[in-house]
């Protein structure tokens, strides 16, 4: 008896830890948008040694930006609850906005950094792309099972 107890105690463990997902944290949704860009612009101070000049103006766009993707995702919840589905040509224009909003948005940081600091915060960018990138694949396969 003692030799079969051991066994289906560790199964019963395993299983149980089996069934706790991937837990995310949504880090977005417990800040305001204010504090958001706060937090943004001082990892941008410390990745990129920017001066005080350079952090009120990022501070600016990094509000303004925090503000205009609260307001996106919040219209993306208000349409998941009605489930709502777009069509192709609405999906596109959304899609469309967004990357307009982000060519805006390099546009605005390449004024405000020098032209180091820019070539930086681009290479950084790409790394934390193709790291999330990896993430979401991984995330897909682990689904997938």
């Amino acid at each position: 008896m003692k030799k079969l107890f051991i066994p289906i105690l560790l199964v019963f463990t395993l299983v149980s830890f089996a069934q706790n997902g991937p837990h995310k944290m949504n880090k977005e949704n417990e800040f305001t948008p204010e504090q958001q860009a706060i937090i943004k612009t001082k990892q941008m101070v410390l990745q990129l040694d920017l001066n005080n000049f350079q952090e009120n103006q990022l501070l600016a766009l990094n509000e303004k930006r925090a503000e205009n993707r609260q307001k996106l995702m919040e219209s993306h919840r208000a349409m998941k609850e009605g489930e709502e589905k777009l069509s192709s040509d609405e999906r596109f224009n959304m899609k469309n906005k967004m990357l307009d909003a982000q060519i805006t948005y390099q546009n605005e940081i390449k004024k405000v950094l020098e032209v180091k600091q820019f070539e930086e915060w681009r290479t950084s960018k790409k790394r934390n792309y193709s790291m999330n990138k990896r993430k979401t694949h991984g995330e897909r396969k682990q689904k997938m099972k």
